[in-house]
């Protein structure tokens, strides 16, 4: 017998690697070509209505330097000796961030509203008169911020409508200013001290005048005359005193 062996070695062929050839592409962009030049200009159409049709923003910006704070718990608006002045700390953390509240807060966003009317501010973002809706506009648009252990406040405000973005963040400022006032020095309470004045000094003028009525209808007293200057000058004073509360007290008001 005769045992035969051997090893038959045969070549197998060599699939190409997977991918996408030039061809490939070729085919369908010509397959498709009506499909993506039809999408193509569909979004440069969206694109350009959003240019034409979207309103820019106008910014207006200011910078608030905060040195110190003066708290006043004294009925009176004029600071005392118990008043407390407060610089803010080196991180400028606790003073600062009060006051961004206060610029940041409802509030103020509607005393601004009451001053220029809910239509103007909302002229040019879809209109009418809602005085809350103004008021959200103007927080939406108004950005406040303070860099860490600074003492200076931005404040910016942006808008579609150049003609009042100004406007809004000077009304803003000259609240923030009042509101400040009345937070920090009591004024809060200013009409109610002024009123009470002007009632004193009313009434001790009547008070005068009727010791000055009496005076002239005696007679035969050796010190009518110098009883009668002397309440003359004073009438005067408290005169002089009445109109310079009231003045204050009017400006007060129109401050509010």
């Amino acid at each position: 017998a005769k045992l035969v062996t051997g090893v038959q070695t045969c070549a197998l062929p060599i699939s190409p690697a997977p991918g996408i050839k030039l061809e490939d592409i070729y085919y369908s962009v010509f397959r498709y070509k009506w499909l993506i030049l039809i999408l193509s200009l569909a979004g440069i159409g969206a694109a350009a209505t959003i240019i034409f049709l979207a309103s820019p923003l106008y910014q207006s910006q200011a910078k608030l330097l905060i040195r110190f704070v003066i708290e006043n718990r004294s009925p009176s608006p004029i600071a005392d000796s118990s008043a407390q002045v407060k610089t803010p700390d080196l991180g400028g953390e606790s003073i600062i961030n009060s006051e961004i509240e206060i610029l940041t807060s409802l509030d103020l966003a509607q005393r601004v509203v009451e001053e220029l009317r809910p239509e103007t501010i909302l002229a040019k973002v879809g209109g009418g008169n809602n005085p809350i809706t103004a008021a959200s506009v103007i927080l939406q648009g108004l950005q406040v911020e303070s860099q860490r252990r600074s003492t200076v406040i931005h404040v910016s405000f942006q808008h579609p409508d150049s003609a009042i973005v100004q406007r809004v963040l000077t009304s803003l400022l000259t609240h923030y200013v009042n509101k400040h006032l009345e937070i920090h020095r009591g004024m809060g309470i200013l009409d109610e001290y002024m009123t009470r004045t002007t009632d004193q000094l009313r009434r001790r003028l009547d008070e005068t005048e009727d010791e000055l009525r009496q005076i002239k209808s005696k007679t035969g007293a050796i010190s009518v005359e110098e009883m009668k200057k002397s309440l003359i000058v004073e009438t005067f004073k408290i005169r002089e005193l009445l109109i310079e509360a009231e003045a204050d007290l009017a400006e007060c008001k129109i401050g509010r």
